[in-house]
């Protein structure tokens, strides 16, 4: 590091750490900040699957609205058929 004042956040945060913990203490932090990675995945991941379930949902809804309207109008015009025709 030539210049401290062009540190990173992250690079800052590690030499205050690197200077008031031992190296078990950083250890231990190190994998806390791990752990915490992991479960704001988890909890990224476990988002997209409700959003993906969601649009799935409202498009399997559109797709069954567009076929029951024409099939309705089919229906309809059948029983006019058999009863008039």
């Amino acid at each position: 590091m030539s210049d401290p004042t062009h540190l990173t956040l992250a690079q800052a945060r590690d030499a205050l750490l690197a200077k008031t913990l031992s190296s078990s203490e950083l250890a231990k932090a190190h994998v806390e900040a791990i752990e915490r990675a992991g479960a704001v995945e988890t909890l990224t991941r476990n988002e997209a699957s409700r959003e993906s379930e969601k649009l799935r949902s409202a498009l399997l809804d559109s797709v069954t609205h567009e076929f029951r309207t024409p099939l309705t109008a089919i229906q309809g015009s059948s029983e006019l058929i058999g009863r008039y025709g």
